[in-house]
């Protein structure tokens, strides 16, 4: 599916798969490793695997010598509100930007060191067409998606995130410890199972039978 690109409306994007010249896929290309992956699940054993994601990441500027400092020192579960303006600024536009593409952001979090947030990518949009692969993308009646679809909106969100913080002078680190002395940035991924039942509808293998 072609997206516009919310930075320049005259140019799109889209996911795609490398193949080599005979056509056959590359098999050290990602995509198409958990795609393989995927589809061996269901075959084996009729169950999607569902990813959720929760990045963290540090909001940077660089001082003249070029070294990387925090744009500011939150407190951990700021609101927006509580940040400089030029922060609340980038932060609201990657969000803008992230609903254009469809990449829901469920949940903001600001972290216990300066400048790190963490985002809840979530389920919120009709599911893309991907064909009749259930092992791909399913309307899951769960908060996250199937894990293909997953690990492309992450793509879609680390690039929206870097080209925004980029318009403003800014940088976005994806990187696990960017400054000494402070906390290094995860990110929470959660894992489940759904396998159609008797009937079609799609259970959750890790929810208790019981829930009381």
């Amino acid at each position: 599916t072609l997206m516009v690109d919310p930075f320049n409306p005259k140019r799109r994007m889209l996911f795609a798969e490398v193949l080599n010249k005979d056509g056959t896929p590359f098999e050290n290309d990602p995509r198409y490793r958990i795609r393989q992956f995927l589809q061996t699940v269901w075959e084996r054993h009729q169950e999607i695997p569902v990813v959720g994601l929760e990045p963290e990441f540090f909001l940077i500027e660089r001082e003249e010598d070029g070294t990387p400092i925090p744009t500011d020192y939150n407190l951990y579960f700021d609101r927006f509100q509580e940040h400089p303006i030029p922060v609340q600024q980038v932060l609201f536009e990657a969000i803008e930007a992230l609903l254009a593409v469809k990449v829901n952001v469920a949940n903001t979090t600001s972290e216990v060191a300066g400048s790190q947030h963490e985002w809840v990518i979530e389920a919120k949009f009709p599911p893309k067409d991907e064909g009749p692969k259930p092992w791909i993308d399913q309307d899951l009646p769960y908060r996250f998606l199937s894990a293909l679809r997953t690990l492309d909106e992450f793509m879609l969100y680390k690039y929206i995130l870097k080209e925004t913080a980029k318009r403003h002078g800014k940088e976005i680190s994806f990187e696990a410890k960017p400054f000494a002395g402070v906390n290094g940035s995860g990110m929470h991924t959660h894992l489940s199972f759904f396998k159609p039942d008797d009937q079609g509808k799609l259970q959750n293998l890790f929810a208790a039978r019981d829930p009381k």
